[in-house]
């Protein structure tokens, strides 16, 4: 179990912010914010966190940096077409957008943490 758990420490971890930052921002949304605001703000939060998770990833890996990023991307892309077909949500041409632009960014965050460690 503790290997487990350090195995996938770093996935956790990014579910647990991410979870944490979608219950703030409902609370904020109930609260009656700006609800442009929010949403904008919840797309930019959760594309840098999927751009240090997979420059973590990277920097933890042997393998090379885009199969890093299209590794951690399809898995996050994973997790959440799980939790839009849970909630019943429809997959909108905006939601497919947002799928890539989550996997370009884990690509290429890869990448450029297999490029900084060679320098």
């Amino acid at each position: 179990m503790k290997k487990l758990i350090k195995r996938y420490k770093l996935s956790i971890i990014f579910l647990f912010v991410l979870m944490i930052t979608s219950i703030l921002f409902t609370t904020f949304e109930y609260i009656g914010i700006n609800y442009i605001f929010l949403t904008r703000l919840e797309l930019l939060l959760s594309l840098i966190y999927v751009f240090i998770y997979s420059y973590i990833k990277a920097s933890k890996s042997l393998l090379k940096g885009y199969k890093i990023g299209i590794k951690s991307g399809l898995s996050i892309l994973i997790l959440f077409t799980f939790i839009n077909i849970i909630t019943l949500n429809a997959l909108t041409i905006r939601m497919i957008i947002y799928y890539i632009f989550i996997l370009l960014i884990s690509i290429i965050s890869s990448i450029m943490q297999k490029n900084k460690r060679k320098n």
